[in-house]
């Protein structure tokens, strides 16, 4: 559930097809600011708006991550690309997050402190590798949020090996280039990890999952298609 109170302002980073703007309208009085580098998506997104008679209630802004906002918001909602994807293939825009599935999500952060109030929380969900149980993004995150950053997350599904999960995205691709980068990815994080959280900016705790309710746990199917 998006964590939003009724004085919260809100920036929506990469909204896509604007639903998390939308969710948010039926949850805060001000105004949301929703952004994305498309052009089609922001369309998209506004002709959504209109669907659900919340139009009023959402600026929409072409801007690539944080290039064009301004001012701070005590609600940062971001959806990143966040597909693991090896130099040698070019994913699409929407889901290409580059070696490690932070590249687009790492250029994000490094500002997200000019954007966020000092008590201020960044909700997102994300793909992540990581290992013994923990995923890699937490410490990404705490990395630019600073250490007293308390991070609540919800596993989506159970962790997966990552060199299986790439084998099936990539349809076990026989690229020399492609086996060498799952053999690295595998040795590194051998597990991965799909994941929503809530990243509390200087508020002292533990990093804890949240038990879920809302979502079905089941093994990946190896369907990319039919991941979500």
């Amino acid at each position: 559930n998006l964590l939003i109170n009724e004085n919260d302002s809100v920036l929506d980073i990469g909204t896509g097809s604007g639903i998390l703007s939308i969710f948010a309208s039926e949850k805060t009085n001000k105004r949301i600011v929703s952004t994305d580098i498309s052009d089609r998506a922001l369309q998209f997104a506004h002709f959504n708006s209109y669907l659900n008679n919340c139009q009023d209630k959402i600026e929409f802004v072409k801007s690539d991550g944080l290039e064009h906002i301004s001012g701070q918001y005590n609600c940062v909602l971001f959806n990143p690309p966040f597909n693991l994807t090896p130099k040698t293939h070019k994913g699409a825009a929407f889901s290409d997050g580059g070696e490690d599935g932070f590249n687009i999500a790492r250029r994000v952060f490094t500002h997200l402190n000019d954007v966020i109030t000092p008590t201020g929380k960044l909700q997102m969900i994300s793909l992540s590798m990581g290992s013994n149980g923990v995923p890699i993004i937490l410490n990404e995150i705490k990395k630019y949020l600073g250490n007293n950053t308390n991070i609540d997350y919800t596993k989506l599904y159970p962790k997966i090996d990552t060199k299986n999960f790439l084998n099936a995205v990539f349809y076990n691709n026989s690229n020399p280039d492609i086996e060498k980068y799952f053999h690295n990815i595998s040795d590194s994080s051998p597990e991965y990890f799909y994941v929503f959280l809530t990243a509390h900016k200087n508020s002292d705790g533990v990093i804890r999952e949240l038990p879920s309710k809302i979502f079905e746990r089941k093994p990946y199917s190896g369907n990319w298609d039919e991941r979500i």
